[in-house]
């Protein structure tokens, strides 16, 4: 007797709760760099300030927050989202500087859609 075996594809849902996004990517970032929450959403604090960043552009470019919100998230402005956003994609464009973020963005979004 024969056996076959079917998968079904698994299709996840998009991710449209803010609040879980931001708690999940908090809590990736924190794994990641050792820095616990609170510490990576002080914008007083400037070790954390590389991890801000990578927060920032996947909020905005991963997940269409606003400027302002994924800004607010990290204690900001709008206008520094804008420069913060326009600085990582500088970098995912060059050759020879795209390892300072592309793994860390990688495994940071892995982590909250998993």
């Amino acid at each position: 007797m024969k056996t076959i075996t079917t998968t079904l594809g698994s299709t996840k849902l998009p991710l449209t709760n803010q609040k879980l996004i931001i708690h999940r990517l908090l809590q990736s970032l924190s794994n990641h760099c050792g820095f616990d929450d609170e510490y990576i959403k002080d914008s007083t604090k400037h070790n954390a300030s590389h991890w801000r960043k990578i927060g920032m552009y996947i909020l905005v470019k991963q997940f269409g927050f606003t400027y302002e919100h994924a800004a607010n998230v990290f204690g900001k402005k709008a206008p520094h989202a804008h420069v913060v956003v326009k600085e990582i994609k500088e970098k995912l464009e060059t050759e020879g500087v795209r390892h300072e973020v592309l793994p860390y963005i990688n495994q940071v979004m892995f982590d909250i859609e998993s």
